[in-house]
């Protein structure tokens, strides 16, 4: 009998927590990657009727979207970023050429990192913007939490 048939396929992992989600819970509020926490399973699925445990799934199923809809809106910012820089590299290997052939061309070449620049703004200002949108539920809903949980550079 052939080996490879024999082998299972690797365990799925389960979610990694990150930054976002220790953001969410210092506001009171869960993602789905803190719900996958062993201590959390077992309490998540015990509820005394069918009522609760409904309401239960549909906020769970709010909570899902509002997550989908932020990490979606991140891989749009995302593919722009790459989409912006890919043709700025164009553009700075264009005038690199022309830079060989004529010396003036150096202007362009600083306007071009200029503008890596300001994609690079550009990126972080939208990315800010969708995680500010995205974390105004649990805002509005708990006290702030601590400042030094958040990172000093708007990175996550």
């Amino acid at each position: 009998m052939d080996p490879a048939k024999k082998s299972k396929p690797p365990r799925a992992r389960p979610l990694e927590i990150n930054p976002i989600d220790h953001i969410i819970r210092c506001y009171g509020g869960r993602t789905i990657a803190l719900d996958m926490e062993p201590n959390h399973m077992g309490h998540a699925k015990r509820h005394e009727d069918w009522i609760q445990y409904i309401n239960f799934l549909n906020q769970k199923n709010g909570d899902l979207r509002l997550e989908i809809t932020f990490y979606r809106e991140c891989f749009q910012h995302a593919e722009k970023f790459k989409d912006k820089i890919n043709s700025l590299s164009q553009d700075l290997l264009h005038e690199c050429i022309i830079g060989l052939l004529d010396t003036t061309s150096l202007e362009e070449i600083r306007v071009i990192s200029k503008r890596f620049l300001e994609a690079v703004d550009e990126l972080r200002g939208s990315q800010k913007k969708a995680f500010d949108e995205f974390i105004a539920p649990y805002r509005s809903a708990q006290k702030t939490p601590r400042p030094e949980l958040f990172p000093k550079n708007g990175w996550f």
